[in-house]
């Protein structure tokens, strides 16, 4: 199994593996639940009234987080891929108007047109 303790996995090092430059920020930050967090604030408040406690509210603390985030950011998703649909979009706008033929009208039912020609004569 060679000198790497026997597990065979071939991985050097130990723990997760980030992308280079990727900065993990220290937990110690939300320990504390602050004006920073509203949210939590209430939630906290609302528990304390009810002789209640939530021991690991700072596991959420991140997702209220207003330092990291903007009310707007929620909206992100829905948005994402707007600028490639709008690009699409104009392309065959383009297409259509510019280099598409224009479609030759087929009547499809020269007899049922005669006899209502006649009809009205």
């Amino acid at each position: 199994m060679g000198g790497h303790g026997g597990h065979g996995h071939g991985h050097g090092g130990h723990g997760p593996h980030y992308p280079e430059g990727a900065k993990i920020p220290d937990w110690k930050q939300w320990n504390v639940i602050d004006d920073n967090f509203p949210e939590l604030v209430k939630y906290r408040d609302r528990l304390a009234k009810k002789g209640l406690k939530d021991p690991f509210i700072r596991d959420y603390a991140w997702i209220y987080d207003r330092r990291v985030s903007k009310p707007w950011d929620s909206f992100k998703p829905l948005f994402s891929g707007f600028y490639i649909g709008a690009g699409i979009f104009a392309a065959i706008v383009i297409k259509k108007t510019f280099f598409d033929k224009p479609v030759e009208k087929i009547d499809r039912y020269p007899l049922l047109n005669e006899m209502q020609d006649r009809d009205f004569e």
